[in-house]
């Protein structure tokens, strides 16, 4: 069974835990976007499913700082993709920053075989990237960068960002069973112009998703409330 972890840093421990409930989970053809392709990059890195979820909770603020979408929005957020505007930068930090933070927590291992869901910018579109050794951590960076924090990846002569970030969830061609993270609910009533456009940024890429979720016949949500980084 092909199946795809669609989901953020907030929920690395119930992926995990998704993960291990699966029966021999490393027969299924296992594809991650966003997040989901670290996570699966760090099974393999650290050894096992057990590894990897101690590592999450040991470097939970770490991993956080570094990969978390949920503050893009903010008042800090937003200052700076401004900034980024006036230094004619599409992003904050660098491609190469984001490398070096994927590296880390990969303990310099350059995991190969990882089926990684990103969007293509210049195609306009999805695409699948399948790690080796030479692009393993530019396409695990490509998985996860999102403007304004962090900007696109280059890889050949595409751009690519956090498919997530774009369309909430892949085609549902792309997989049998979709393992998506979902947040709790917050009353999220725009009450300042940050907030506006946070409420904006976040309707646009909930109506792509609905419509694409719809077409998914199997999905797993997991929910982030009870068991936070």
């Amino acid at each position: 069974m092909r199946i795809c972890l669609v989901v953020d840093v907030e929920h690395a421990l119930k992926t995990l835990d998704f993960l291990n409930g699966l029966e021999d989970f490393e027969e299924h053809r296992l594809i991650g976007a966003g997040f989901g392709a670290l996570i699966l990059a760090m099974v393999k890195a650290h050894g096992s499913l057990a590894r990897a979820r101690r590592h999450v909770i040991k470097e939970k603020e770490k991993l956080h700082e570094y990969f978390s979408m949920r503050e893009t929005f903010t008042l800090e957020g937003v200052v700076k993709s401004i900034l980024a505007t006036l230094m004619k930068r599409v992003a904050t930090k660098s491609a190469s920053k984001l490398r070096e933070h994927v590296k880390e927590v990969l303990k310099g291992v350059p995991v190969e075989g990882i089926n990684v869901l990103v969007f293509d910018i210049l195609a306009g579109e999805e695409k699948e990237l399948t790690t080796n050794e030479e692009n393993a951590f530019d396409v695990l960076a490509a998985a996860l960068s999102f403007p304004p924090v962090y900007e696109p990846v280059k890889i050949e002569d595409s751009l690519y960002c956090n498919l997530t970030y774009m369309t909430g969830v892949p085609k549902s061609t792309s997989c049998d069973l979709l393992a998506l993270g979902v947040c709790e609910e917050e009353d999220d009533t725009p009450k300042t112009a940050v907030s506006i456009m946070e409420r904006a940024d976040k309707l646009r890429t909930s109506a792509i998703m609905k419509k694409r979720l719809i077409l998914h016949e199997k999905v797993v949500k997991l929910d982030s409330s009870k068991m936070k980084l």
